[in-house]
């Protein structure tokens, strides 16, 4: 095998842009590879491209890999970054809920006396200036849990224009 190998290589080295040669095989099942084939052997013609290497196309193929890699982790950033804006969605969904509780709350019980346990498990009332602190502060919470971040709004809404 390795006598195939160093012939082939020599071929390679010592011969002409398009060299010919020819193979044969002999009668114990070596196998030679020659310039001129003998008279009475069953010869396989083969050819040998020498040349300049096509630095071109390899170029072509590595850009093209380098593009397609690029691509690839493109794909992925926008999958992770469409993960986390859902992961985003669904706790801003979960909190505007939330916040809208709290607010239902403070609408149901308007006028009403609303007491909280402390820490040691005594109840307290909350004075009328809480309870009207608490309201505004859910009111803030609804707004902002429940309508889209800013930057959001301003993406989805064009801006007005106003004709003269």
């Amino acid at each position: 095998m390795y006598k195939f190998f160093a012939l082939l290589l020599l071929l390679l080295l010592f011969s002409s842009a398009h060299a010919k040669f020819y193979q044969y095989t002999d009668a114990e099942g070596n196998v030679y590879f020659t310039d001129s084939p003998p008279v009475n052997a069953d010869i396989k013609e083969r050819e040998i491209k020498g040349g300049k290497p096509r630095t071109d196309s390899i170029e072509k193929l590595h850009s093209e890999r380098e593009a397609r890699v690029k691509a690839k982790e493109e794909s992925a950033k926008a999958a992770v970054v469409s993960e986390q804006e859902a992961k985003n969605q669904e706790i801003r969904d979960k909190n505007c809920e939330i916040a809208k509780q709290r607010l239902r709350f403070y609408d149901e019980n308007t006028g009403r006396r609303i007491r909280e346990q402390n820490a040691e498990g005594e109840y307290t009332y909350k004075t009328p200036e809480e309870i009207a602190n608490n309201t505004t502060a859910a009111k803030e919470l609804v707004d902002e849990w429940c309508n889209p971040p800013k930057s959001i709004q301003a993406t989805a809404q064009p801006e007005a224009t106003t004709d003269p």
